[in-house]
């Protein structure tokens, strides 16, 4: 299995409410891999839900071995934050990267027409 972690350090005054992450997972020889699923874990403040606390949440790549995450800070003002958040694989061999992103995917932005939970397949 393989892990990616990143650390979130958001201070008092920080005006950040979310922030964005791709993870790009590809496969031993190097090939993006797409139609995995796995886990995303965070420990310690905030969400990885924007209405409700998640601690654990689960993504599929898409065609070209991405997916997207968002950490909500969710109503956690005056004081100042931290959390790690990790990736993990199904799989040996595969490699994970996790990017920060400025802003949302274009396919996070506008209006959520639906929400289909993720279901846990292992």
């Amino acid at each position: 299995m393989s892990t990616a972690e990143v650390s979130i350090a958001e201070s008092a005054t920080s005006s950040n409410a979310r922030l964005y992450w791709r993870i790009a997972l590809k496969t031993a020889s190097g090939e993006p891999a797409p139609g995995v699923e796995f886990k995303i874990t965070l420990v310690g403040d905030g969400s990885l839900a924007p209405q409700f606390d998640s601690k654990e949440v689960f993504r599929t790549t898409e065609d070209d071995g991405t997916a997207n995450v968002t950490w909500y800070r969710r109503n956690i003002w005056g004081r100042g934050v931290k959390a790690a958040l990790t990736v993990s694989s199904p799989e040996n061999g595969q490699s994970l990267a996790l990017e920060a992103m400025s802003e949302a995917p274009s396919e996070m932005v506008g209006p959520r027409t639906e929400w289909t939970p993720q279901r846990r397949r292992w």
